[in-house]
This record gives C-alpha cells, sequence and structure tokens, in this order.
C-alpha cells in the first residue's frame, strides 16, 4: 500500500485481514494522511473483533465473503462488502432478480 500511495496520494487503500489485530489497526493508521481514505477489509467470520477495534480506531470496515444469508446480521458499522458471488446484486437484493 505504501507504493501505492507513493503514486497516488490521495488513494483509498484497504488491508484485508483474517483476524484483525492491535498491530493491523496501528499499520492502517500509519498509512492515513489528510488526503486519503483507509479501511480494514475483514472476514466475515470475524466480524465482531473487527468491529470493536476498528469502531475504537475510526478506522473504515468492509467485510469479505458476504452472502445472502449473511447480509442480515451485519453491524451498521460495516461500510462496505466483498464477495465472491459472481453477482452481488443477488448477494444484497435476492434471487427474485435472476427469475
Amino acid at each position: 500500500l505504501y507504493e501505492i500511495l507513493l503514486q497516488d496520494p490521495k488513494a483509498r487503500v484497504g488491508l484485508l485481514c483474517n483476524t484483525v489485530t492491535a498491530d493491523d489497526i496501528t499499520w492502517v493508521n500509519n498509512h492515513k494522511t489528510n488526503e486519503n481514505e483507509v479501511f480494514i477489509d475483514a472476514v466475515y467470520a470475524d466480524r465482531a473483533n473487527a468491529v470493536t477495534l476498528c469502531k475504537a480506531a475510526n478506522i473504515a470496515l468492509e467485510l469479505w465473503d458476504i452472502t445472502r444469508s449473511r447480509i442480515s446480521v451485519v453491524d451498521e458499522y460495516v461500510s462496505g462488502f466483498t464477495t465472491d458471488n459472481v453477482d452481488a446484486s443477488v448477494v444484497k437484493y435476492g434471487e427474485e432478480l435472476l427469475k
């Protein structure tokens, strides 16, 4: 991410984490400037821990591996989602869109 920020100091950059730690929070904060946005993209299974740490540090949080059945149990602090689903609209709106 450091190299990206050298090329574009205003770039929005994120760190993908299996389990968010205090070291990850520090690392992400060290890449935050007055001109860019940083975030953590955490694995869904670590969502409770990730929300607690990111909220306390005022770092944006996105969750990875979102499926339709999981979207309804996501904390309102989460600002974005990443999915492996070929059609993300199915995750958000349901299979009725495919009919």
